[in-house]
């Protein structure tokens, strides 16, 4: 590896751990987090790490790779806690940031390939995600990891059964991060690139027949373990399942809300590198040279990445943003591309100069004003001010007023790296403001289960959760075993002869069960209330029972 190669990891390194790492255990589980940490720890508890088990049921809906992550992290460090859970997402997201580097030296100058690196890993959408203890950034880097390593294999002529069989059997090792998706985006991408460029011929080679061998070997091998919990007809029926959940619509106008919201909280999300295509759109002389970056084959590929799968998610009434995030790399890459583009025009044409000397300078003022704004909000709503906080919002100012004094003469990496480390440490400051003012609430799921904890009888040693996946951001803080049951009258059948039984449920769930469950309740059992509390306007209020 050259000194350059090092230097930039370096940058990457030390850009990840500013973007990723402050405040990382602060907030409480939220989202999917909980699914995946109560698996996870269900996993260290039991020892059985091969079927994910979520609150005593097996758990279909997700392949077990993340779980595996988090669980090997609590393990390392001792502990399963907000850090050691999301830190398996900080590292992945350094991992597609380095892959984006080093995959994409063929069609990149080194500043490129930099730029696009650095633009993966502050890209909004996608630092919400790195610092969370889901499934997204697992499945950003392999999917992209995935596509980049058969475009560099298919433009290096490699033989069809070492392209397909390298890259299907990565694909097959992918499946066990989100499942079926991991498909969509690859054949979705390769069968347009190869429509594109004529070469469709090449699908039907005889080492796609060898790869896709590979690659059922590998989901053979993960079914035959699933199968030892489940029935195979229960098995396809999770998935199927779950591709209804995303194709059906809530009401009549949900459709038409989600087709004009999901393009712009792409906007939002792929920000601010979104940003760096503004002079492509002012510039008219700018725009006809452009046409240059056509014979750049890491850009045609990223459009087709992107123009292959966009349609798909933008035209499934229930998916959301998140699903398409894999597809931010290559937006990078793409824009890294006119980026390179813009370096060779900045000599001849004064305009790209002018405009990133007012873009930076406009940036700076922008985020100074920001950083005292933030400093007003956290005084005025007698928040918590951190010394983190404060070095956050002392760099900001710091930055704003040297990148202020050195507008006039904008080095390309001041340009490329300004921009996304203010932006996160926006982010990072609002993120940490919200968190303080949300942990407030009288209904912030950590605060419900430090409540329940303090009132559950000592010798209960079971708590059981009435209905499916209803508050988990609540159980996965409760510190007793937790276990799913359907119905009311499923508590008569409990054993009484192992100190007492508390069971939890919501108003909601009490009032769309059956009339005959809600009468075994109400009428049949002796039980009483220990505890209830406000929990969402969806769900009601939480209560606690004990038999």
């Amino acid at each position: 590896m050259s000194k350059s190669a090092i230097r930039d990891c370096s940058l990457l390194i030390l850009l990840t751990a500013i973007i990723y790492l402050p405040f990382l255990g602060l907030s409480a589980w939220h989202g999917n987090e909980p699914i995946r940490v109560i698996i996870a720890r269900e996993m260290l508890h039991s020892g059985n790490w091969l079927m994910p088990i979520l609150h005593g049921e097996p758990y279909l809906a997700k392949p077990p790779m993340m779980n595996w992550l988090i669980a090997a992290s609590s393990s390392l460090f001792g502990e399963l806690n907000e850090w050691t859970g999301r830190l398996p997402s900080v590292l992945l997201m350094l991992f597609t940031g380095i892959s984006v580097y080093f995959l994409t030296g063929r069609w990149l100058k080194r500043e490129g390939r930099l730029f696009a690196a650095i633009m993966t890993l502050s890209m909004l959408g996608i630092i919400k995600k790195g610092r969370a203890a889901e499934i997204e950034a697992l499945n950003i880097f392999v999917i992209s990891s995935v596509l980049l390593v058969w475009i560099n294999g298919y433009i290096s002529r490699w033989k069809p059964v070492a392209l397909w069989g390298v890259a299907l059997s990565l694909v097959g090792v992918g499946f066990l991060s989100k499942g079926p998706q991991v498909f969509l985006f690859f054949y979705m991408t390769i069968l347009a690139y190869l429509l594109l460029r004529k070469q469709i011929s090449f699908f039907f080679s005889k080492g796609h027949g060898l790869g896709l061998a590979l690659l059922l070997l590998i989901l053979a091998a993960y079914s035959a373990v699933i199968l030892q919990w489940t029935t195979v007809d229960h098995y396809i029926q999770s998935w199927i399942g779950e591709g209804i959940t995303k194709a059906e619509a809530e009401h009549s106008l949900s459709f038409l809300t989600h087709l004009i919201e999901y393009p712009l909280e792409g906007i939002g999300s792929f920000m601010p590198c979104l940003m760096f295509l503004i002079p492509l759109l002012l510039y008219r002389d700018v725009r006809q040279g452009a046409r240059a970056v056509f014979t750049n084959e890491a850009f045609v590929f990223s459009l087709i990445v992107i123009g292959a799968n966009f349609p798909l998610y933008w035209l499934l009434p229930n998916a959301r943003f998140r699903h398409f995030l894999p597809a931010g790399p290559f937006v990078a890459i793409a824009v890294a591309v006119v980026f390179e583009y813009y370096l060779t025009k900045m000599e001849t044409f004064s305009g790209l100069k002018i405009f990133f000397r007012r873009f930076l300078k406009i940036s700076a003022i922008l985020t100074v004003l920001s950083a005292a704004a933030a400093a007003a909000v956290i005084i005025i709503r007698d928040i918590t001010f951190s010394y983190t906080v404060f070095f956050m919002l002392a760099g900001i100012v710091f930055l704003g007023i040297l990148v202020l004094g050195r507008s006039h003469s904008p080095g390309t990496t001041l340009i490329s790296v300004y921009v996304p480390v203010v932006t996160a440490l926006i982010f990072l400051i609002h993120s940490y403001i919200e968190v303080q003012y949300e942990s407030r609430r009288e209904n912030y799921p950590r605060n419900i289960a430090q409540e329940i904890n303090l009132v559950l009888p000592d010798d209960a040693e079971i708590v059981y959760e009435l209905g499916y996946r209803r508050f988990l951001a609540v159980t996965c803080y409760i510190n007793r075993e937790v276990r799913q049951i359907n119905k009311f009258a499923e508590l008569k059948r409990l054993n009484h002869g192992k100190g007492k039984i508390c069971f939890i449920f919501d108003t909601r769930f009490l009032n769309s069960s059956s009339e005959r469950d809600r009468n075994i309740l109400l009428n049949e059992i002796r039980w009483k209330k220990i505890y209830s509390r406000y929990f969402k306007g969806s769900r009601g209020d939480i209560i606690m029972g004990t038999l």
